[in-house]
């Protein structure tokens, strides 16, 4: 294995040989005793009269107090250990003050992922059937439409109203509220999503699986006493209360990460001194498009003044094009960068450098080398499950392109109330082991490290090949520098969709040269915008490419 393997290995051997406390909150509690005048969150708004920004600072002290206060509000509205409640709000101080206060008290947070639309929205309400839903007035006037949420307890972050209460911190005694004892194997945290294959799902984190991916965040990145974070993935906020990371959280993030330009960014790293940032490849490319655009001036000056600061850069949630790694590389010139590969499921399964990524050569992406004590293999696809596939799990490795299939301590068993996504996705081996389905293509190189090739729904078959998307569009990305997707046509065969005005003549060769080794009928065609999700804003929506409005390149 390669020698950034062999780190790997060395760094996280610990996190699964840790005791897991009987609670969640325990850790952070801890961690506010020990250093209560650092800072742990900074929370930046909008201010909707003038567009202007403003922030909030808690340190460890007040925020720790607000929990508490929180914990026994849930008391009072005797919300017990093992109740759901479900949060229906934007990332904020108060919002993970709140869950941090159901973990203490052993009660159940439930998210539902905004972008899943209304029919798997409606459906996660009914499967989700919460005590308590914290939300914002503006979704709670609906609350009469919703017969799921009929017998639940409303609270409103902004105001009051008939049958809604106004969620407001109070002023306690200093006697402290003792943490719940839960069990190892108890839900904590369950988030509906509607995954890549579109399929309603809802995740449920374990108690002892979210310590474990949390413990493994730390060993891999492991932050120092002076690192302020700016992320863009909610999920993280948690891991970094628990270990004293200052984290800044970005505004707008509710409206999507289309919504927060390059400008913002940078003003919030100078602010507030931020040195690690972990962000999707779209907001490494809204730098990129920055810079290629003509910005001379006083604001371009504070951009780039504001990217060397960077220390550290993590990126991930969605396949990362060698030349976004290339430019941004280059951009963030003091910055240790990082690919991280994983799922909602699984997070995360392995990550590499972006000197590993550029070094490496194959067919998809390269994702890096598997985490410590996680155990990936590569399965045949349309395998049966039976003990013959018991045989192919362990010890038996695959060679080839397969399916990643991945089992280890923070690998999400189940899903909550489906029965039948758990059997499609899930597996038991006949050492009573789980392995969980990715859903993605992948193969290993010869120094153990791991690709991914498409998403196994996405695989196309046309005159007797199998095609994975990613082993087509990768190399177009990087000669174009530009968005690509393909798909399947009734009537021609492949169609590439090139996301861009136009292609200028030495773009055109390129392309054209490129598919000259290539025994397939294939059409090119130029939109305007590929659709893309809703969370990161990078995947490829690949059921709506056939709406799309396109323009022919019959010379390519």
């Amino acid at each position: 294995m390669a020698s950034l393997g062999l780190h790997v290995t060395l760094t996280i051997m610990h996190p699964f040989q840790m005791a897991i406390p009987n609670n969640l909150a325990k850790e952070f509690f801890e961690t506010a005793e020990k250093y209560p005048n650092k800072t742990a969150l900074i929370e930046v708004s909008r201010v909707s009269a003038n567009l202007k920004l403003k922030e909030e600072v808690w340190n460890y002290r007040d925020f720790a107090k607000l929990v508490q206060q929180y914990q026994r509000l849930l008391d009072s509205e005797n919300l017990k250990a093992g109740h759901r409640a479900l949060f229906l709000l934007p990332p904020s101080v108060k919002m993970y003050a709140l869950v941090a206060a159901c973990f203490a008290n052993g009660i159940v947070a439930v998210f539902i992922d905004s972008s899943i639309g209304r029919k798997r929205f409606l459906k996660a309400l009914r499967l989700a059937r919460p005590q308590a839903v914290f939300s914002v007035k503006k979704f709670l006037k609906l609350r009469f439409f919703l017969p799921s949420l009929w017998f639940s307890k409303l609270f409103s972050f902004d105001s009051n109203g008939f049958g809604v209460r106004l969620w407001q911190a109070k002023e306690l005694d200093a006697k402290i509220r003792e943490l719940n004892s839960v069990e190892p194997t108890g839900h904590s945290l369950i988030s509906f999503t509607s995954g890549s294959a579109g399929r309603l799902k809802a995740v449920d984190r374990r108690h002892d699986i979210l310590f474990f991916q949390r413990q493994i965040s730390k060993s891999l990145w492991a932050a120092g006493p002076d690192d302020v974070e700016l992320t863009a993935f909610p999920i993280v906020v948690f891991s970094n209360l628990a270990h004293g990371v200052t984290t800044l959280l970005p505004p707008d993030l509710e409206l999507g990460l289309d919504k927060i330009d390059v400008e913002t960014w940078s003003s919030l790293i100078q602010k507030f001194k931020v040195n690690r940032l972990l962000v999707p490849p779209a907001i490494l490319k809204q730098f990129i498009d920055y810079f290629d655009a003509p910005n001379e001036n006083n604001q371009a000056k504070m951009v780039k003044e504001a990217m060397s600061q960077i220390k550290k850069l993590i990126t991930g949630g969605a396949p990362v094009p060698n030349w976004i790694a290339s430019q941004t590389k280059s951009m963030f010139k003091h910055a240790q960068c990082f690919v991280v590969y994983g799922s909602t499921e699984a997070e995360p399964i392995s990550f590499a450098s972006f000197d590993e990524v550029l070094r490496k050569q194959g067919q998809g992406y390269f994702v890096g080398y598997a985490i410590s004590d996680i155990r990936i293999r590569i399965v045949a696809d349309k395998i049966k499950i039976t003990e013959a596939l018991n045989q192919l799990i362990e010890p038996k490795q695959e060679k080839g392109i397969g399916e990643i299939w991945v089992q280890g301590p923070h690998v999400v068993e189940a899903y909550f109330q489906n029965s039948q996504e758990s059997n499609y996705s899930k597996f038991r081996d006949h050492s009573g082991r789980v392995w969980h389905r990715t859903g993605d293509l992948g193969y290993w190189d010869d120094e153990g490290g791991l690709w991914i090739s498409g998403r196994l729904n996405d695989r196309l078959f046309e005159s007797n090949h199998k095609i994975d998307p990613y082993c087509l569009e990768h190399p177009i990305e990087n000669l174009l520098k530009k968005r690509v997707a393909i798909s399947k046509t009734k009537t021609f065969g492949i169609e590439l969709y090139i996301e861009s005005p136009n292609l200028n003549q030495s773009e055109q060769i390129e392309v054209a040269k490129f598919f000259k080794g290539i025994d397939l009928p294939i059409r090119s065609s130029l939109v305007d915008k590929l659709p893309l999700d809703k969370r990161h804003y990078w995947k490829i929506e690949r059921q709506s490419l056939k709406k799309l409005k396109t323009r022919n390149l019959d010379c390519i």
